[in-house]
């Protein structure tokens, strides 16, 4: 939103850089093919970015329209239960064996949180 305000967006719209903002490289056409819909995308975080005043009803009937499907909490629990690692990359993979132990999906999503957090703290950096 800061970006927005001060004219600096590095995509067309809000929404796409909302898209872009998740990706940890700028490359924008990565970054969609990663984190935007996809005819068999079954699970989705949908963020409405706005100005001024938003008429909520109005914002859940336009959601309500465009997407089939069931509209739950988003909470810790649920993106758990949703999160899926693809291919866990440079550090091996879950059922190798690594310094004596056997990785397994817990070992892979701490690894993925630990890249997740530094890449945040770069692109906040920048």
């Amino acid at each position: 939103m800061n970006d927005n305000i001060h004219d600096r967006l590095r995509s067309n719209n809000v929404q796409s850089e909302v898209v872009f903002c998740l990706s940890p490289n700028n490359n924008i056409g990565d970054a969609f093919r990663r984190f935007g819909i996809q005819d068999g995308s079954r699970d989705m975080v949908v963020v409405k970015v706005g100005e001024g005043e938003v008429d909520r009803t109005k914002v859940e009937e336009h959601l309500n329209s465009a997407i089939e499907g069931e509209r739950v909490q988003l909470t810790d629990d649920w993106l758990g239960q949703t999160y899926k690692i693809a291919k866990p990359t440079h550090h091996g993979k879950s059922g190798e064996v690594v310094n004596g132990n056997v990785r397994d999906e817990a070992d892979d999503r701490e690894l993925v949180e630990v890249q997740v957090l530094g890449l945040m703290a770069l692109r906040g950096a920048t």
